[in-house]
């Protein structure tokens, strides 16, 4: 991103904002609330037009591209609530994330999920540990599990740049240390994960670099424990003067 700014009439949501992320990287997003963080992703991924700047991912402006042709460059934005549909079981959840664009007319039939290939749903249900619910419809999920679901249909697809808001929200110790071993194989294959998070002891587990935004601008990057000490971040996070 370059001079990303994104106005919504007379207020500026973010302003300004530089960022570069690295193949393999993993960058905890990260700031008090309405520091812009989540509207940052949205013109990530094209959600959101940026009034001023460039975003450029994989060596191609995106943002000036529809929003469909972001996602076919490997773009995925898990949004802060989980978009399921709720009669879908969650087996075939993942089905669809797996089947091929050209398979749209078996899909409106309910046809497509045999067109997918058995194996590797059964391979993302068990990475992830929901096999055990895999013919639950998505409603009858916990929060959790409609988070690790999402996760799940994200890893099956052909993503380059994975964007989470708030994946821990609802999540047990276990299920934060599935979900980093998760990421830790997705960063493997060169996946760019942008992670925005409020349990920030949990993040810096999952993250080798924090990122912080306050008031729609970028007051700070580098490593967590460095970033957690600085002045300015904790004065975004708890007003001047309590730090003592």
């Amino acid at each position: 991103m370059r001079g990303v700014t994104k106005r919504f009439g007379g207020v500026v949501a973010v302003e300004g904002v530089d960022l570069v992320v690295g193949p393999g990287e993993v960058v905890g997003l990260i700031g008090p609330n309405d520091a812009g963080k989540s509207t940052l992703l949205k013109i990530a991924a094209r959600i959101e037009r940026p009034t001023q700047g460039s975003v450029v991912i994989d060596g191609r402006r995106t943002d000036r591209m529809m929003p469909a042709s972001v996602a076919r460059l490997g773009v995925h934005y898990g949004f802060q609530r989980t978009r399921l549909l709720p009669e879908l079981s969650v087996q075939d959840h993942v089905a669809m994330a797996l089947a091929d664009r050209r398979v749209v007319p078996s899909f409106l039939s309910f046809g497509w999920i045999h067109r997918t290939r058995s194996a590797d749903v059964d391979r993302a249900l068990t990475d992830f540990e929901i096999t055990h619910v895999r013919t639950q419809a998505a409603a009858d999920l916990s929060f959790g599990q409609r988070q690790l679901l999402c996760l799940a249909m994200a890893s099956v697809r052909d993503v380059h740049l994975l964007m989470l808001d708030e994946p821990l929200a609802g999540l047990s110790g276990e299920s934060i240390a599935l979900v980093r071993r998760s990421l830790d194989l997705l960063v493997s294959t060169g996946v760019s994960v942008i992670v925005v998070e409020h349990r920030l002891k949990s993040l810096a587990a999952i993250c080798g670099r924090f990122v912080v935004m306050d008031r729609g601008r970028l007051i700070a990057d580098g490593l967590p424990d460095e970033v957690m000490g600085r002045s300015d971040v904790l004065d975004a996070y708890f007003g001047g003067g309590t730090r003592r």
